[in-house]
């Protein structure tokens, strides 16, 4: 009689341990549902830290020759077809820029002016860059050209960082590299410069 209750109360408890079976299960599925979530499982992919490159900063295209770091050097040239001319800004307060037009060995350019005026100083007026003529005498040594070459005020342009600055608006270009253009002006008096113009670059051969 005792065996009998024994074998009762044992199979008593089945139910409970199945019970308590599947609430660990539960308890389980839930948090590897939240790991998965969490991306502890995901399979990491990439190269390790030490097998990595430094990442590049590139610095502003927009540079004074003098106290700025050296001009970027673009790696999506855009180079200009034959008759097809493009437009571009000029900003009297900044140093050379780059038009991010790569002129081609044997190309000539020309450039054009469009509209716009600017001025060298706060005191000085406003001016056309096509109509500024060299002077007869020097005030500084510090113009990019000499004031005898391209009066102050002049729009002037280079192709490639070393390439030598001339007039833009009263010379054909040829060479290989950027397209740079700037007022001619001291890079240390550019801050009280004022005005934008626009001018056309096109190859004509």
């Amino acid at each position: 009689m005792a065996e009998d209750q024994h074998n009762h109360g044992w199979w008593n408890t089945i139910p409970g341990i199945l019970t308590g079976v599947a609430g660990c299960i539960a308890a389980v599925s839930g948090l590897i549902v939240a790991l998965n979530q969490a991306g502890v499982f995901e399979k990491k992919t990439g190269t390790k830290l030490s097998e990595q490159r430094p990442i590049e900063i590139q610095k502003n295209p927009v540079v004074s020759e003098s106290s700025h770091p050296p001009m970027l050097k673009q790696k999506n040239p855009v180079v200009l077809e034959l008759n097809h001319p493009t437009m571009f800004k000029v900003n009297s307060k900044l140093g050379w820029q780059s038009t991010g037009l790569y002129v081609q060995k044997g190309e000539v350019v020309k450039i054009q002016y469009k509209r716009g005026q600017w001025k060298g100083s706060s005191s000085s007026a406003y001016s056309n860059p096509g109509n500024i003529s060299p002077s007869t005498t020097t005030t500084a040594d510090c113009f990019p050209v000499s004031e005898t070459e391209a009066g102050a005020g002049a729009l002037l342009a280079k192709i490639g960082e070393e390439g030598k600055p001339v007039d833009a608006l009263k010379n054909s270009l040829v060479g290989e590299g950027y397209l740079y253009l700037r007022i001619n002006d001291c890079d240390e008096w550019l801050n009280d410069n004022t005005g934008v113009v626009d001018v056309v670059i096109k190859v004509i051969q």
